[in-house]
Order: C-alpha cells, then structure tokens, then sequence
C-alpha cells in the first residue's frame, strides 16, 4: 500500500463542529510519513557522500512516496540529485525506516546521464483544459525532458519529464498514453488532465473524454457544506463546469465514469433522471438530477425510509450538548447544534453521508439510531 504525502483530516460523524474547535487537518498518519521521508533521505544523503563524495539534495519533493513493510518497518522511495565538482546526476533510492527512527537497507542508483527516456509518444506538443480556470494549457515537451507549460493567459513555467514521470511546480504525474494525446494523472491525488496534439480536437469535443450519454448535460444538486444548490455541466469531451449557489464556478473532468474535481476522485453512476456521484476515498454521495425542481421540491427522493422522516433530537457526542437532525424525502440533512451552527448532509436508502463519514441508519423507539460505518459508533435520536 502506497502512502504519498496522503493529509487526512479526522472528523467525526459532526466533522464539522470538531474541526472549528480543534482547528487542525494534519492527521497523525501523515506526521509518520513525513518522518520517515525525512529519516531516509538524510540516511540516504550520509551515504552517497560518505561514497562519493559532493552534495545531495532531494529538489522533488514529492518524487518521495511510503510504502507498507511491517508494524514496525516503514518502506521509503523516492528520487534525488547528487552534484560534484559541477556535475549532476539523479538517482533513485530505497530505505527502510524503524518505529524509532533507524534506517537500514539503505539503497541508491544512479540514473542514466545520456538520457531522459522520454516515450516518443509524449514528444511535441499538447492542449488541455486548466482545471482551475477551464482555459487551455499547452505542454511543449522536447526530448531532452524539458517541458514549457503555456497558460491561456499567456503566462508560462517550465516542467520536466523523466520516463513516464511528469514533475511540475512541485506536483508529480504519471504519463500515459491515450488515443490523439497523452494524459497525466497526479500521484497524490489522482486527479486527471487529458493533453491532445490538436488544440481543435479539445475545444471542439472531438476526442470526446468517452463520458456515457446519460451523464452529458446539466443537473442541479446540493451543496453538502451549505445546503444551496450546485449547477453540474458535463460535456461529452470530460470538461466540466460546477457553478455554486453565489456564482462562483469551479472545472472538473470527466473519464468514463470518474469525475476529477480539485483532487477528489467520484464514481459517477446513472440514477433515475439524473446522475449520482460518489466519493471513492469516503463514499460521500451527492444525487444531480436533470430538472432542478426535481432537487428543489423533493420530487425525486433520496429513496429515504418513510420512519426516518422528520425531525429528530440526539446528544452531541463531544459536548454534550442537543443536535437536531432535519431529514427530507429527498435525502436533504440539516444537522443544528447546541450553539446554533448547522451543517448539511445528505442520506440514502439507510444511509447518512455526513462530512465524509458513512452511518448506517436503523429505527428504534421512536426514533432512529446513526452507527458510524468506520468505527462502530452510535447515536440515538429521538423525535
């Protein structure tokens, strides 16, 4: 299993609240990773001068990635550069890190000094959609490895590619092969950009991202942060505009049937006149639906068990305090606590989706009981 610099924020089944009072997104799992990067590149560093002499330094910070050994062992490797005497080479590297800091099976070589082994397939030059902006952005990449990245505001920067490896701005992609182009996907967090040789082919929807008929066009659903709506233009290309309820617009993409939006990864499936997606790394489930009175009257629903309807009251876990739960027929959640801040959150079937945390809802004496997917914890509402 593969850790690559992976934050996670821990939020309870009231993320929301927990957050505001903690204040802190850096999970402990990420302050392990980081330590032993840390711990092996210096292990790494100590070595290749105590041999060769010169000077390491590790300019790609993300060419560095964990990996599952033991309980007691963390696998790290990564990438780096060793100069002397004006001369420079990369190398790759390996280490394997202890609880207490130990580094041993400390491993390192140097890569080829003639050659960047850039695929042919991935030589000249590219248009894609900026994903911020929704702007082109073209990629000239020249076999020497070097990359100039032009954006549509005429700005550039400049990138690098090393075999099947992009590196820009500090982002590390993996480049692959795709029909009229080429497409990189981040290593962190898997999001994709689709490249063409045809500036035409992209702006023009030829290529098409292979997006399935029944998810291209525009659907309206709700904004799990704020409980406004969320407008979704999907093109048959994978170009995805999402305008917010204050006007604000975001740009995703769209391969088959996964959705990229700032880093975050959905599943997109076909529901009844709409489209659902759902998170692969927490499940959250978002329903769009064609006609946005569909959303807005509850016309569709959430397929929500007629027992679950309705107002509820429950304990705040971590204050102490009264949460009032407020679920509809179309899956919308409007959760008040004790100080009068809400948060949104959407339900399923049996479901709740709550600030990327999964519970299974089940009915109880006049009431109905949330138990965490993840960990097993419960709460009883009542009406």
């Amino acid at each position: 299993m593969k850790n690559i610099m992976n934050i996670k924020s821990f939020a309870g089944v009231f993320g929301i609240l927990v957050l505001l009072v903690l204040g802190g997104h850096f999970s402990p799992a990420a302050a392990q990773n980081r330590y032993a990067i840390d711990q092996a590149q210096q292990a790494v560093r100590d070595k290749i001068i105590r041999d060769k002499g010169g000077d390491v330094t590790f300019p790609n910070s993300n060419w560095a990635e964990t990996y599952y050994i033991s309980n007691y062992q963390t696998g790290v490797r990564g990438e780096g550069l060793w100069t002397r005497n004006s001369k420079s080479r990369y190398f790759t590297y390996d280490a394997r890190v202890g609880r207490n800091g130990y580094v041993d099976n400390i491993n390192y070589k140097f890569t080829s000094e003639s050659s960047t082994n850039v695929p042919s397939w991935a030589l000249g030059r590219f248009y894609g959609r900026n994903p911020q902006t929704g702007g082109t952005i073209t990629l000239d990449i020249s076999n020497n490895g070097q990359v100039l990245v032009t954006f549509e505001n005429g700005s550039t920067n400049y990138a690098s590619v090393r075999g099947d490896r992009f590196f820009n701005n500090g982002v590390l992609s993996k480049l692959s092969k795709i029909s009229n182009g080429i497409r990189t996907t981040r290593i962190d967090n898997g999001e994709v950009i689709d490249y063409y040789v045809n500036n035409n082919s992209w702006n023009n929807n030829n290529t098409g991202g292979n997006v399935p008929s029944w998810a291209v066009g525009t659907f309206y659903g709700r904004n799990p942060q704020t409980g406004g709506t969320i407008m979704m233009q999907i093109n048959s290309n994978g170009q995805v505009s999402i305008t917010f309820e204050n006007g604000s617009p975001s740009y995703a993409t769209m391969n088959r049937d996964r959705l990229y939006n700032n880093g975050i990864e959905s599943k997109v499936t076909k529901i009844k006149n709409g489209i659902r997606t759902t998170r692969v790394d927490n499940g959250e489930a978002i329903d769009y639906y064609v006609n946005n009175n569909s959303w807005n009257n509850n016309v569709q629903g959430g397929n929500v068990p007629s027992w679950a309807l309705g107002r509820f009251y429950g304990r705040n876990p971590q204050t102490g305090g009264t949460i009032t739960l407020d679920i509809n027929t179309n899956g919308q959640v409007t959760i008040t606590f004790d100080n009068g801040s809400t948060s949104y959150a959407t339900m399923n079937g049996d479901r709740l989706y709550n600030n990327g945390i999964e519970s299974k809802v089940t009915k109880i004496r006049n009431g109905i009981r949330t138990t965490r997917v993840d960990n097993g914890e419960a709460i009883d509402y009542r009406r």
